[in-house]
């Protein structure tokens, strides 16, 4: 994750971690801060003491947050879980299809909204042809979501237009979740079949150093009577 992003928004990232914890805690799926509160935690950090409020912006605005009062000076809500996941599928992307892919899956993040293929490769710098392929590629990995839209002679002109699936990134998140706590089900069945044996024999023995235990603790007991005479 810390390759993804510059060093400002990773210290920006941990403040807001930070702060939210609480908030995490008790279920809730966003979490708004003002940027004073964000500021002063960021100032904690050995690697955030310099950072200006701008600096702070620069780097709420590269983590996607969201102003709630239209400018760099008042209240930003995040998704923190979101970003997190978000984050994740980005190396993904990256790992499976390519940097060019992983631009265009950036871009396409960071804009929220239904974007033509034109557009796309115009911003991302690919070639259109190869960009359209790409973006294919990956609607139908279910990272993106199609719209084609018609028009001209006989609507024989399609335009393509592509967002990021926010349905599959919450999915994705539930899986992983189910999967990680299957595994872990699984590991302890195991776990409990192979050291079953000793487990047992754990129990005998931990049994039996009590009771040792308990011996010396008697010995000890009449050490002392023995000294008072």
């Amino acid at each position: 994750m810390r390759s993804k992003l510059d060093s400002d928004a990773i210290i920006i990232l941990e403040a807001m971690l930070e702060l939210s914890e609480r908030n995490m805690m008790k279920g809730e799926s966003s979490v708004t801060l003002s940027i004073d509160t964000i500021l002063q935690e960021v100032s904690k950090n050995p690697g955030g003491s310099l950072l200006t409020m701008e600096r702070v912006g620069a780097g709420l605005d590269l983590l996607g947050s969201k102003s709630l009062t239209g400018g760099k000076d008042g209240l930003y809500k995040i998704a923190l879980w979101y970003l997190l996941h978000s984050l994740q599928m980005e190396s993904v992307v990256l790992g499976k299809f390519g940097n060019e892919a992983y631009r265009i899956f950036r871009h396409l993040a960071d804009k929220d909204q239904l974007i033509e293929t034109d557009q796309v490769s115009e911003f991302t710098l690919v070639e259109r042809k190869v960009a359209h392929g790409i973006l294919y590629k990956l609607w139908k990995d279910d990272f993106l979501h199609m719209q084609v839209v018609t028009h001209g002679p006989n609507n024989g002109y399609k335009i393509f237009l592509w967002k990021v699936n926010k349905g599959s990134i919450v999915e994705n998140v539930l899986n992983d979740i189910y999967h990680a706590a299957l595994n872990l089900n699984q590991q302890i069945t195991e776990f409990k079949d192979i050291y079953s044996d000793v487990l047992s024999d754990l129990k005998k023995a931990r049994k039996m150093l009590r009771a040792l235990e308990s011996s010396l603790m008697k010995l000890d007991e009449s050490l002392m009577l023995f000294h008072d005479f």
